[in-house]
């Protein structure tokens, strides 16, 4: 009975995140986004997870910083936890700067990209906790991707999968 009074808590303080979530207070402000991400990594190494980010030129970029973190921190948890591992990088295109996390695992089939956003559901579909969330993560990370006027994409490669946050340039984004 204390589990399942633990897990409706757990279940309940991740609603209440998600709905905050969606009323952004952060205020904008320029940040060196290769220095969040790679302090995002480092974190996860200092814990043993295996995680490995290759470092770019300093990117300058408008942001609410503490939402980015978050999503960030949401996918490589992911890549760790179903993929073995994340490596992370940023990729600039003519219209985006992405943040890319590649993982070695099966990733996530091609029919489910758009469900997995969805508020609570999840593909692993056992009760347990430790084994996965409660499927809050994704949409959350998504919502915070287009407050920014971006979104979340999945790619399957050779190695694994790639979880790619495309968030757009528009003048936001300096290479220095």
């Amino acid at each position: 009975m204390l589990a399942t009074i633990d897990e409706l808590q757990g279940m309940t303080e991740a609603a209440i995140e998600f709905a905050r979530g969606q009323s952004v207070d952060e205020k904008t402000r320029a940040i060196d986004l290769d220095a969040l991400v790679g302090s995002i990594c480092e974190d996860h190494a200092d814990i043993d997870h295996p995680v490995t980010y290759l470092e770019s030129e300093k990117t300058v970029y408008r942001c609410r910083p503490d939402s980015l973190r978050r999503a960030i921190r949401n996918l490589i948890e992911n890549a760790v936890r179903y993929g073995g591992e994340a490596n992370v990088f940023l990729r600039m295109n003519e219209t985006t700067v992405d943040i890319v996390i590649a993982d070695r695992g099966p990733g996530i089939p091609e029919d489910m990209h758009s469900k997995v956003f969805s508020p609570y559901f999840r593909l692993e579909t056992s009760r347990n906790r430790q084994t996965g969330g409660i499927g809050l993560g994704l949409s959350i990370a998504r919502a915070i991707a287009q407050q920014h006027g971006g979104d979340i994409t999945f790619v399957m490669t050779d190695h694994g999968m790639e979880a790619i946050i495309a968030l757009p340039c528009e003048g936001m984004c300096v290479r220095t």
